[in-house]
């Protein structure tokens, strides 16, 4: 007698079809990319949300080292200070809420990247590295001045 030995089947997030070179699942279960368009509408989205995460990185770091600048640089306070040197109760609160969503926005782009990572899929890593490539090449040399500037400051 013949043994027929049974295969298991592959599921369908792993396999790979002739029309699309990548898994038909993406980050979620209900998100299917069937065809070509499909996948590289994935990879242009990841490689916006890279560019878009270095962007709010450096927009907050900006943020942070012009409030640095803004408090040792007497000429900066507030001219309504009634001689106290400190911004008012609600001015800080500004400030450090835009601090906050700018956070909150950037931790939210990091973490979606991390699922990127985690699908194991080169070619989502690469949109998402490139990116983020991108986006520190064109919005981090910000960052790099503003620490050049809060470095000279201190001097």
């Amino acid at each position: 007698e013949k043994v027929l030995e049974e295969e298991s089947p592959t599921p369908a997030a792993v396999t790979p079809d002739a029309a699309c070179p990548v898994p038909k699942v993406g980050f979620f279960k209900d998100w299917d990319i069937e065809n070509t368009s499909d996948f590289w509408l994935a990879m242009f989205g990841l490689f916006l949300l890279g560019l878009l995460s270095e962007i709010a990185k450096s927009f907050r770091g900006c943020l942070v080292t012009e409030a640095a600048i803004d408090a040792r640089n007497n000429e900066a306070k507030p001219i309504l200070g009634g001689g106290h040197p400190d911004r008012s109760y609600w001015e800080k609160c500004c400030v450090h809420g835009v601090l906050t969503i700018m956070y909150v926005i950037e931790t939210v782009f990091m973490l979606l990247l991390m699922l990127t990572f985690m699908t194991y899929n080169v070619n989502f890593v690469a949109a998402a590295l490139l990116g983020i490539t991108l986006g520190y090449f064109l919005f981090g040399y910000s960052r790099v001045q503003a620490a050049t500037a809060i470095e000279s400051d201190k001097r």
